[in-house]
């Protein structure tokens, strides 16, 4: 593979990510990468809702639910290091409630490093491939744990008389 000192996400082949249904709340200044952005994860059936600066994506999470939060960091205002340190403390969403990526134009090892400690679990460059971005969408969305969900003990009452199927059916539910 190719060098890669900043640590940003590296492109990988593979099949497509499945995002279908992912709500997605997307922050950027430019309307241009937000609507692109919001289209080539659209397509693949994720869920956009877009913000155009922190304030208001911060508006939003606190009338919705998102299952992950990508941000632009450089932004007027509420950049995304408030945003999401907003997110983390005052709002008081974990990385499990709404994890998070930076989708970012800077490129240094110190830009990443600052996101990650800032409060984002990735680091994604602006010029991020629509593969890429999926892929990130649905590993984030697949790390989250859904807070109104809480583990269960399954108990199963099974009642047969029939002696052969009372075991096959054992069998299944072990």
């Amino acid at each position: 593979g190719q060098a890669n000192p900043a640590g940003f996400e590296a492109e990988a082949g593979g099949a497509e990510p499945m995002i279908a249904g992912v709500r997605v709340l997307l922050v950027d200044d430019h309307p241009d990468v937000l609507e692109v952005h919001a289209r080539l994860l659209s397509e693949r059936g994720a869920e956009v809702v877009t913000a155009e600066s922190g304030e208001a994506a911060l508006a939003l999470l606190r009338e919705q639910r998102f299952d992950v939060l990508l941000s632009d960091l450089g932004m007027p205002g509420m950049g995304g290091y408030d945003l999401i340190r907003h997110v983390r403390h005052e709002l008081g969403l974990s990385p499990t409630d709404l994890p998070a990526a930076a989708v970012t134009a800077y490129v240094r090892a110190t830009d990443r490093e600052a996101a990650l400690e800032a409060g984002f679990q990735r680091c994604l460059p602006k010029a991020v491939s629509p593969h890429l971005l999926a892929r990130a969408v649905a590993e984030l969305s697949l790390a989250r744990q859904p807070a109104d969900v809480e583990e269960l003990d399954l108990r199963v009452l099974f009642v047969e008389d029939n002696e052969d199927l009372r075991e096959q059916i054992g069998y299944l539910l072990e």
